[in-house]
């Protein structure tokens, strides 16, 4: 299937606004206003969509655009508290490493070959994420990182690159749950 592109113009702001389907990525083109005829306008969008292969849609307010794409409910979570004690850290530290171990462990007794070495992959990089993330991110935006990549949908899991066979994504889902869980407890008790 050929992707399928909507792209809106609004007049009275002078942007540009892409969505591709296939993709689901958006993307806000300015398009500079100063000293802009109505005929230069529109020659720009025409090459626009020229460029693109796509079609350019003119709409006067955002009230319009919402009734062709879907605007996301925005959640606004203060979280000012991501400087943990060296102490807490260092707690944390060793649970994830433990966590790590734990896991690479069950994947010696269980899986062989090519499989255990995507699984064993899968974990490392997630720890050293997960180790970033409570580093200097905090440990509430490290949590949501593992809660994000125990999920069930294989956009997360397979985000290196390769296809993951169902063994290794159990396998790399179950590290990632029991480590949300840990900063879950720990996030709570501050």
């Amino acid at each position: 299937d050929e992707a399928v592109n909507l792209y809106m113009c609004f007049t009275s702001s002078k942007i540009i606004f892409e969505q591709t389907s296939s993709q689901f990525d958006q993307i806000c083109h300015t398009i500079p206003s100063i000293d802009l005829l109505q005929e230069s306008y529109s020659k720009r969008i025409v090459e626009l969509e020229n460029l693109l292969n796509s079609k350019v849609y003119t709409v006067d307010n955002e009230s319009a655009l919402s009734e062709y794409i879907p605007f996301a409910t925005t959640r606004i979570v203060q979280y000012d508290d991501y400087i943990i004690p060296s102490n807490s850290h260092n707690h944390i530290k060793s649970c994830l490493d433990r966590l790590q171990e734990k896991h690479l462990e069950v994947l010696k007794a269980n899986l062989h070959g090519l499989s255990r070495k995507n699984a064993k992959k899968g974990i490392s990089k997630l720890h050293k994420a997960f180790l970033y993330c409570t580093a200097n991110l905090g440990v509430w935006l490290a949590a949501k990182a593992a809660e994000i990549h125990s999920t069930t949908n294989e956009q997360f899991l397979s985000f290196w690159g390769e296809e993951l066979d169902k063994n290794v994504e159990g396998f790399v889902r179950s590290y990632s749950e029991e480590v949300y869980r840990e900063l879950s407890c720990f996030s709570k008790r501050g």
